[in-house]
């Protein structure tokens, strides 16, 4: 976890609750075996394998198997992406979602997420009784944080071989 760029926590459960609109849901990571509401995935959860020919600049290669997200005719993946520092609901579908498109994808029971509009953003997210505000930052994992938003984007673009 970071606050204005410095980094204040090591490690964060990957468990919680916050709230969408009006309405509260509990989550967990999608590596965590515990019932929740929606299951959370990221960047972290797509297998890169690596590859180098003596002594060239490794290159990286997304497997395709682990890239998306995928649900039963029972729920629903929504895409969130972040606008103005804000995590906004981009897209709601029951089709496969491509996480190297989104920040997250969030995956619940078509029940539970029916109210869940575009344009919605995810507010007092809640972990280990700590809500998060405004200015702090948690990411699931990193290769290299950088010291800077635009220092971690471009490392995050450099080990996962995006462009």
């Amino acid at each position: 976890m970071t606050n204005s760029g410095n980094l204040k926590k090591l490690t964060i459960s990957n468990q919680g609750s916050f709230k969408i609109e009006k309405k509260f849901f509990t989550w967990t990571g999608s590596n965590k075996a515990t019932n929740s509401d929606l299951t959370v995935f990221g960047m972290f959860d797509i297998n890169i394998t690596k590859s180098s020919l003596g002594g060239q600049i490794p290159k990286r290669k997304i497997s395709d198997k682990t890239r998306f997200v995928s649900c039963s005719s029972n729920e629903l993946l929504l895409a969130i992406n972040l606008n103005n520092n804000k995590a906004e609901l981009t897209k709601i579908t029951n089709k496969p979602v491509d996480l190297t498109k989104y920040a997250y994808v969030l995956k619940g029971k078509t029940n539970i997420l029916r109210n869940c509009k575009i344009g919605q953003t995810i507010e007092r997210l809640k972990i280990n009784k700590k809500i998060y505000h405004e200015g702090e930052d948690v990411c699931s994992a990193s290769f290299s944080l950088g010291r800077t938003n635009s220092q971690l984007i471009k490392n995050l673009k450099q080990q996962l071989g995006l462009k």
